[in-house]
């Protein structure tokens, strides 16, 4: 199991700090905004660890943090590495998860970060692997009903439940000209934390 404590949180929060100086600013307008940057957002990356993080480092110290910012850094650049960081999480727990043997070569989406048709995009090219989105928005709460299911004996199994229960909204595969340059991101992404760990727990 892979968890990630400021995903969506990650852009809420930067969604919310704009809107100090910019009050109707909202998820679509900075969609659009994060669609001009180019994939890998000029080298500037982002650590989406605003209240720690447990999967791949477990430090309820580690926080966020901007790196690379220059002066042709713009609004778009910061969006996008927002979604670009998170997208480096989730590649993180995948590959513990393929460390220990357990492959895969589909994931399926939700939540409020998979609206984003171009964070699901970005997401795919980080991974190199297609997303499934499904068409439930709320996946915890609705993956413990399912459980509930299983446990109370309406369906035999997990994967009768999810077989009868879940949607396919659409399937998002990989941009092939963002998936190396993700790749060589991803690399200065995991960097990242190790070098700045002792400095985290010093606030």
């Amino acid at each position: 199991m892979g968890v990630m404590l400021s995903a969506g949180g990650s852009l809420r929060w930067l969604r919310e700090t704009l809107r100090e100086v910019k009050p109707d600013i909202d998820y679509e307008p900075m969609n659009d905004l994060a669609e001009k940057a180019p994939p890998g957002s000029d080298a500037l990356l982002f650590l989406p660890y605003l209240t720690g993080e447990r999967t791949p480092h477990f430090d309820p110290d580690a926080r966020g943090v901007f790196s690379g910012i220059s002066l042709k850094t713009g609004m778009g650049h910061l969006v996008r590495s927002v979604m670009e960081g998170v997208a480096y999480g989730i590649k993180d727990s995948v590959r513990l998860m393929e460390e220990a043997g357990t492959g895969m070569d589909v994931v399926y989406l939700s939540g409020g970060g998979a609206r984003s048709h171009l964070w699901s995009k970005i997401t795919a090219s980080v991974l190199d692997m297609p997303i499934k989105r499904l068409s439930v928005d709320e996946g915890p709460s609705f993956g413990a009903a399912v459980l509930a299911l299983v446990g109370t004996g309406s369906f035999s199994s997990t994967a009768e439940a999810a077989d009868k229960t879940l949607s396919i909204k659409d399937e998002i595969g990989p941009v092939e000209d963002w998936v190396s340059a993700y790749a060589d991101e991803y690399e200065r992404f995991r960097a990242l934390y190790p070098a700045l760990s002792d400095e985290f727990k010093r606030g």
